[in-house]
């Protein structure tokens, strides 16, 4: 990817969306050229200064209603793709990266003009979506549907995304590889785990597809009344939340600890006995992989990238869907289970030998100088 000048589309993102984006821009920049940036909400406050990519703002009001919703949505792709023909002189390449696989106009307006355009993956809105039951999920899979046809490659972090994406028709097209890297500088054992209390978190986004009220449900089930849970993120199930955990009588157990800046996360998840993920729909979560590296045992769903890191009762543990009930007997399990420091020191080693630097940028230099990279 020498000398190219590329150019990163997301859609405008939250708190969560700054990191897979802020992982993605230190891969890129180490051969681009130059590196321009299109996002908006929480990505372009964090990067608008940053030197290393020309940052351009997005802006998008969220509509209610499903036409509302629709025409927003359409008047968002449209100021995106107005902008990048603007940039059509100075951009060589765009990667469609956080909720690219929506982005269905700036798309077309880039392959019409002749722009290579790569698909990135960060997750499935459809999956999103449909998790959720919203109304526009079918919308979203036509949208990515068209997306994957037009794009001149797909990106996926595991071959096993191929189908639970839905994606077997664009198959000749998907490249395998991921952006992940961990700061083991930040993101490192610092505690034993025999050294911390009985405390199960959550990190992220509190929001339906996440999982977190079947989280605080299945933790209400448990027999055992010593353990706590810290919630760490914020998000708009928050007030619905609070009031769930005070209906089932958690409040002195129960912990919020809203965002917390990224550098101090590492300090968090070596307080953590447990980590619980218990979303619906995942592409390859950063936190997993944090948290691994802390020395913190995972729980998670069998969903997306998920598995392909997290193998059962050895770097991990795995739980067959987010039913509280699910969650419950699962999280009973991990911390009654006699080898979990083992496990959590194999997921420790595991993360820090694949998930690192190099690893993720000699990937995505071999994507980028046009070779065919893992299939």
């Amino acid at each position: 990817m020498h000398g190219k000048r590329l150019g990163i589309l997301t859609f405008p993102i939250s708190e969560a969306g700054t990191i897979p984006l802020s992982q993605l821009i230190d891969i890129l920049y180490m051969g681009a050229e130059k590196l321009y940036l299109l996002t908006g909400g929480r990505g372009y406050d964090r990067f608008k200064d940053d030197s290393r990519v020309m940052a351009y703002d997005i802006h998008h009001a969220a509509g209610k209603g499903r036409l509302k919703r629709a025409r927003q949505y359409l008047r968002t792709q449209m100021e995106m793709a107005y902008r990048m023909v603007k940039l059509s002189d100075e951009v060589d390449e765009w990667i469609f990266f956080i909720g690219g696989d929506g982005l269905f106009i700036p798309m077309m307006a880039m392959r019409l003009m002749g722009k290579p355009a790569t698909l990135t993956f960060a997750g499935s809105n459809y999956n999103s979506y449909a998790s959720t039951n919203d109304a526009f999920s079918e919308q979203m899979r036509l949208l990515t549907n068209i997306n994957c046809a037009l794009a001149t490659r797909v990106v996926l972090y595991t071959p096993r995304l191929t189908e639970e994406y839905g994606l077997e028709r664009c198959k000749h097209k998907i490249i395998i590889a991921h952006r992940h890297f961990v700061d083991t500088d930040t993101f490192r054992r610092t505690r034993a785990l025999g050294e911390r209390g009985p405390l199960i978190g959550y990190v992220g986004r509190l929001s339906e597809e996440k999982g977190v009220r079947r989280l605080v449900e299945g933790f209400a089930q448990m027999s055992d009344r010593t353990s706590e849970l810290m919630i760490i993120g914020d998000g708009p199930l928050r007030e619905e939340l609070e009031a769930l955990v005070d209906a089932s009588g958690l409040s002195g157990r129960v912990h919020w600890a809203g965002w917390v800046p990224h550098d101090e996360l590492g300090e968090r998840l070596n307080q953590l006995h447990l980590l619980v993920l218990p979303s619906y729909t995942e592409g390859l979560p950063n936190v997993m992989l944090e948290a691994m590296a802390c020395g913190t045992p995972v729980l998670a769903p069998k969903v997306g990238s998920i598995p392909d890191v997290l193998e059962d009762g050895s770097t991990g543990y795995l739980m067959d869907d987010n039913d509280a009930a699910t969650i419950c007997k699962s999280m009973q399990r991990a911390l009654n289970d006699e080898t979990l420091d083992e496990i959590a020191e194999k997921g420790m080693h595991m993360v820090m030998e694949k998930f690192n630097f190099r690893s993720s940028a000699v990937l995505w230099k071999s994507i980028l100088e046009g070779s065919s990279g893992t299939r």
